[in-house]
Order: structure tokens, then sequence, then C-alpha cells
């Protein structure tokens, strides 16, 4: 799976707006992202996510570690092979609270 594609699973889980009326005191889920990756294959997916998660208007990006928070975690460097002229990644992401209880892992 692509980051989008988790990006757009994991929207999956939380109500949208959409054809309800406009609710003043709405509020996005705060969401923060943790990227352990050192390498330039897993910076670049962390990038990817950081971006993904900038562009939405469905979650709110926080940059410290709070009660209420999602985490969303690529908790290892990512793996890759060559497979012809092309080079395959592999990565695993990990959904959880703010207090650290894992309650979804996706591979890629």
């Amino acid at each position: 799976m692509t980051p989008a594609v988790l990006v757009v699973i994991l929207f999956s889980f939380f109500p949208t707006a959409q054809g309800n009326p406009p609710v003043s005191n709405h509020r996005k889920p705060p969401v923060e992202l943790w990227c352990t990756g050192d390498d330039l294959f897993s910076q670049g997916m962390c990038k990817a996510f950081f971006a993904a998660f900038e562009r939405t208007s469905d979650f709110d990006l926080q940059e410290e570690n709070k009660p209420g928070n999602l985490i969303v975690t690529i908790p290892e460097n990512v793996g890759w092979k060559k497979v012809k002229k092309r080079t395959r990644i592999t990565y695993v992401v990990e959904f959880s609270t703010a207090d650290e209880r894992v309650f979804m892992t996706r591979k890629g």
C-alpha cells in the first residue's frame, strides 16, 4: 500500500462532515507523526506522510505529545530491494493512542 492509501484508510475511521450541516465546534482530530528510520528511503517515506497530513483538512498535525492525539508511527527503516530497473519498498505503519496502545498495524 502506498502512503496515500494508508491515509485514506485512516480517514475512514473518523467521521466526516459530508452530508451533515456544518458544526461550529467541529474539531479536527489531532495527529502526530513519528518516524524512526534514518536512511534515505525511510526519510522519503516520512516526508511523504508529513506532506499527506499537511494537505488534508481532516486532521490537525501536532508537534507535541498530548493525551487524545492519534499517533502514526513508521517504527523502523523501510525495506527495499531492486526488481529489474525499479526499487520495491516495504514498510510498516502503526496507529496508536498517546498512551502507546497500538490499535492497528499496516504493512505495505
